[in-house]
């Protein structure tokens, strides 16, 4: 597994402990708080690309906790989000560097 950002393995920590052992592919939108649908996760399973191990019970898919989460956290980066405040602060020290043109209109 990659290098995840401390934010990654809090929430790797937080899931794992919080969440069922399997869990079905319709529930899963659900437990991982909409941070995937389970359309999206049948579209991920049918191209190949989803969670290793998906069990078929059924008509249903299910997935495992260990491997859902590894999967969630390999495909996308967790990072915690600036404020709105510390963006234009970032904006404003990046374009106040020598030589570096402004965005705005010039005043010709």
């Amino acid at each position: 597994m990659a290098e995840l950002t401390p934010q990654a393995v809090e929430m790797r920590k937080r899931l794992l402990a919080e969440l069922p052992p399997v869990i079905a592919r319709k529930h899963v939108g659900t437990f991982l708080g909409g941070l995937v649908s389970a359309e999206s996760m049948a579209n991920y399973d049918a191209r190949r690309e989803g969670p290793k191990n998906a069990l078929s019970v059924g008509d249903s898919v299910a997935y495992y906790r260990e491997e859902l989460v590894e999967w969630l956290l390999t495909r996308w980066k967790v990072t915690i989000r600036k404020t709105r405040e510390e963006r234009l602060l970032e904006l404003a020290t990046r374009d106040a560097k020598p030589g570096k043109r402004s965005r705005g209109f010039s005043r010709a």
